[in-house]
C-alpha cells in the first residue's frame, strides 16, 4: 500500500467510522492474507466489545470470531454474522472484500459493533459504499484518474440510505443499487446490474435525455410509472474531476409517493400484527426460538418453521416478517392443506381465463403476485399436493410466474416462510414430498417447543391470557386457584398454546368468582384431575374397563379407536390425525387398554 493510498484509506474509513457513531465499534482493514493493516477504535469502548487485536497480527489467530472475514476476502462478497459475547449481549460482524478489476485484490474491511437493529441497516450501507469508494480511489491512483468528485457524491448518498439509490455509468448502465431501490422496483440485483436504466424502468428514454441536457436538469425531479404506481426520481450527475464537465453517470434517488407508503402501512396492519414482543415465555426453548427468529429476520433466505399444532407457527411467521426489511410489504397466507386440487394453479399463479365452475374472475392475481415485495406464508406445507409442490418449485427456481391461461412471464420477488407439524424428513424418504423443494425451503429451520416441553411458561402464559380475556370480555380481574394452577402445570397439553388459550377463555367466561376453580375448567381437564387422584390412591396401575369410564372418557376412547381404524393402526398417522403427540397417544391407549396391533391390516 503506497503512502498516497494509505492517506486516502485513512480519510475514507475515518469518515465511515464517524458516520457509524457508536463508541463500541471497531473497524479493521486487513490484507488478502488476513494480516491487520489498520485499526479504528475508541479506547473508551466497553471491555466486552474491545477486540484483542493489533496491527501486524493475523486476524483469525487473535480474534477467532472473525474467521468470517476471510470468507469475505476469498469469496469476494459481503458477509455478516452475529456472535454472543461474554456479557450475554450480541456483537455484529460485517465484512466485505476490496478488489479491483477482479484480479488485483487489496484485502477486506471488517466492522465489529453491538447488534442494535436500528443501526445495523445503515452500517451495512456504509461499509458497502466505503468498499466501493476505496476501489474507486485505487483505480484513480493507479490509472491516473481523479475520482474525488465520485467520492463526494458517494458521501452524499450515505445520508440518503433509507431512499432507493441507483448509480449508473456514462452509458446509463446500472453500476450500483441499494436494497431500498431493489425492494421498490421489485427486481433482483442480478436483473439490474449492467442493464440500461431507461430499459429497466420503462422510462421511454427520459434518463438519456437528461444526460444529454445536464445544464437544464441538475437536481431535477421527474415521475415515472412502474406497474401503475407513480415513483418520483431525483437525478444528479456524477462528474469526472472537480470541474463540472465530462459526466461519468447519474445518481438516481427513488422516492415512493406518500399514498404508496400509506397503502403499505394499511396492508401491513391487515391481520399482520404479531411481533416478537407478543411471544411470551422465559423457558430456554422459547427464548432460543425467538433469538433464531430474529436472526432469520435479518436474512433474505427461506424459513421453515417446525412444531406441533398450536405452538404458534403463524405467530412466529408474522413476527419474522414484521422484523425484516420486507415489513412494509404484504404478508400473504396460504393454507396448503386446504388447497383444492383442481384450483391449485389458479390460487397460486392467478388466471387469465374463467376458473372451473364459470366464475368470472379473469385477470385475477394469484398468491405469489399478491405477496410480491413481501412474504408468502405457506402453512401446513407438509400437506401440499404433488401438483402444488411442482408449481412452487418452478416459481422458486425461476422467480417468475405465468398466470393460468396466459403467456406473459411476470417477475415476482417473494420471501417464503413455510410451516408444518409433520416430519418432513420422513415425508421426503417416503417420496410424499419432493426432496429438491424441501432443500430449497429448509434454508433456515426454526423448531418451536411444545407446551409440554416448556412447563415453566404455563402459569406465565395463563396469567397473560387471563388478563387479556378479562379486558376483552369486560370481566373482573381473576386469578388461578392453587388446585387449578397445579392441574394446568401437570396437564400435558396436546393442543399446546391454542388449547391453553381456549381453556382460559372458557374459564374467564363462566367463572362466577374472582378465583378460577377446577369446576370452571373443561370436562377433559376435570377428568384428568380425577384420574390423577385415583392413580395416587393405588400403587398399581389399573386399566379402566369400558363400564368404569365416564362419558367424556368413553368419547375419547371411541375417537382413538376410530382413528386407529382409519390409519390402519399406524401410531404416527393416528397421533397426527387426532392432533396429539405420540407420547400422549401411547399413554391414553395404555389407560384405555387399546392395542394398536388389532387395527393393522
Amino acid at each position: 500500500m503506497t503512502d498516497e493510498f494509505a492517506k486516502t484509506v485513512n480519510r475514507i474509513i475515518s469518515d465511515m467510522y464517524q458516520a457509524i457513531s457508536n463508541v463500541n465499534t471497531t473497524v479493521l482493514l486487513i490484507d488478502s492474507s488476513g494480516t491487520i493493516n489498520c485499526i479504528w477504535r475508541n479506547l473508551s469502548s466497553l471491555e466486552q466489545y474491545m477486540l484483542n487485536a493489533a496491527v501486524g497480527e493475523e486476524i483469525f489467530k487473535c480474534e477467532p470470531s472473525s474467521r468470517i472475514l476471510m470468507r469475505a476476502i476469498t469469496s469476494e462478497c459481503f458477509v455478516e454474522d452475529i456472535v454472543k459475547i461474554n456479557s450475554g449481549e450480541s456483537m455484529a460482524i460485517l465484512g466485505i472484500s476490496i478488489h479491483v478489476e477482479d484480479t488485483e485484490e487489496l484485502g477486506g474491511l471488517g466492522v465489529f459493533m453491538p447488534f442494535e437493529r436500528e443501526n445495523i441497516d445503515s452500517a451495512r450501507g456504509l461499509i458497502k459504499i466505503t468498499a466501493a469508494t476505496l476501489e474507486g480511489q485505487w483505480r484513480a491512483i493507479y490509472h491516473k484518474r481523479n475520482y474525488e468528485q465520485l467520492y463526494r457524491n458517494f458521501s452524499g448518498v450515505m445520508g440518503t440510505l433509507s431512499a432507493g439509490i441507483v448509480v449508473t455509468d456514462k452509458n446509463l448502465a446500472v453500476a450500483h443499487i441499494n436494497d431500498a431501490a431493489v425492494k421498490l422496483l421489485r427486481l433482483e440485483h442480478r436483473e439490474l446490474i449492467g442493464e440500461n436504466i431507461d430499459l429497466c424502468l420503462h422510462s421511454g428514454g427520459m434518463f438519456l435525455h437528461i444526460l444529454q441536457n445536464l445544464q437544464d436538469n441538475v437536481g431535477t425531479k421527474r415521475n415515472i410509472q412502474l406497474e401503475g404506481t407513480d415513483i418520483e426520481c431525483e437525478i444528479y450527475p456524477i462528474y469526472k474531476g472537480a470541474a463540472e464537465e465530462d459526466c461519468e453517470g447519474l445518481i438516481i434517488k427513488l422516492n415512493p409517493p406518500r399514498h404508496l407508503k400509506l397503502d403499505k402501512r394499511s396492508k401491513r396492519h391487515m391481520g399482520v400484527h404479531f411481533h416478537f414482543g407478543d411471544i411470551h415465555g422465559k423457558s430456554k426453548g422459547i427464548q432460543e426460538a425467538i433469538r433464531l427468529g430474529k436472526i432469520a429476520s435479518e436474512s433474505l433466505s427461506n424459513v421453515l418453521i417446525l412444531g406441533e399444532s398450536g405452538t404458534g407457527k403463524e405467530l412466529f411467521a408474522q413476527a419474522i416478517h414484521n422484523y425484516s426489511v420486507r415489513r412494509e410489504g404484504p404478508f400473504v397466507t396460504v393454507n396448503c392443506g386446504a388447497l383444492r386440487e383442481e384450483l391449485v394453479e389458479y390460487e397460486l399463479l392467478g388466471c387469465e381465463e374463467r376458473m372451473p365452475g364459470g366464475a368470472d374472475i379473469m385477470g385475477k392475481q394469484g398468491k405469489f403476485e399478491q405477496a410480491n415485495g413481501g412474504t408468502l406464508f405457506l402453512d401446513e406445507i407438509g400437506d401440499m399436493s404433488a401438483d402444488s409442490q411442482a408449481i412452487l418449485l418452478r416459481v422458486l427456481q425461476n422467480q417468475e410466474i405465468v398466470r393460468t391461461g396466459g403467456s406473459k412471464k411476470i417477475k415476482v420477488n417473494v420471501r417464503i416462510i413455510a410451516a408444518t407439524n409433520r416430519n418432513m424428513d420422513q415425508l421426503v424418504q417416503e417420496h410424499k414430498f419432493r426432496g429438491d423443494l424441501y432443500y430449497r425451503l429448509n434454508v433456515f429451520t426454526l423448531n418451536l417447543p411444545s407446551l409440554a416441553d416448556r412447563k415453566e411458561d404455563i402459569l406465565l402464559l395463563s396469567d397473560y391470557f387471563i388478563k387479556n380475556y378479562s379486558e376483552t370480555l369486560g370481566k373482573p380481574a381473576k386469578r388461578l386457584s392453587s388446585d387449578v394452577a397445579k392441574l394446568l402445570f401437570d396437564y400435558d397439553w396436546p393442543g399446546n398454546i391454542r388449547e391453553l388459550k381456549n381453556v382460559i377463555q372458557r374459564a374467564v367466561n363462566i367463572s362466577r368468582e374472582n378465583v378460577i376453580l377446577p369446576e370452571d375448567l373443561p370436562l377433559n381437564l376435570q377428568s384428568f384431575k380425577a384420574g390423577k387422584s385415583q392413580a395416587g390412591m393405588s400403587k398399581t396401575k389399573v386399566i379402566p374397563k369400558i363400564s368404569s369410564l365416564n362419558k367424556v372418557q368413553q368419547l375419547e376412547k371411541n375417537a382413538i379407536v376410530e382413528a386407529l381404524n382409519k390409519c390402519n393402526g399406524n401410531i404416527s398417522k393416528t397421533a397426527e390425525f387426532l392432533g396429539l403427540n405420540r407420547r400422549t397417544l401411547y399413554r391414553r391407549m395404555d389407560n384405555y387398554g387399546i392395542d394398536a396391533k388389532q387395527y393393522k391390516t
